[in-house]
């Protein structure tokens, strides 16, 4: 419910609202950014456990989100049409 709200006021912004992609980015950004801090109070699966591992699947799957919402947020999207 809160991203809905915050993605409705960021629809407001113009420099977000006017470029294609940039409010795909922005939800993706930020689920991926706070999937990976909610992942640290999260009680660790089994097989993280015994491996020793310092991170968790689900911390590796948010890291490509993030990465793929900082290209959306900063891509130049194709000039399709003209304007005069």
């Amino acid at each position: 419910m809160l991203s809905w709200i915050l993605l409705n006021q960021a629809w407001k912004i113009p420099i977000l609202r006017d470029r294609p992609g940039r409010i795909t980015g922005l939800f993706f950004v930020g689920y991926g950014l706070i999937r990976f801090l909610v992942e640290y109070i999260r009680e660790p699966e089994i097989t993280y456990a015994l491996t020793g591992c310092t991170t968790t699947q689900g911390q590796l799957l948010s890291l490509p989100l993030v990465v793929i919402g900082a290209y959306w947020l900063r891509r130049r999207p194709k000039n399709t049409y003209v304007t005069e």
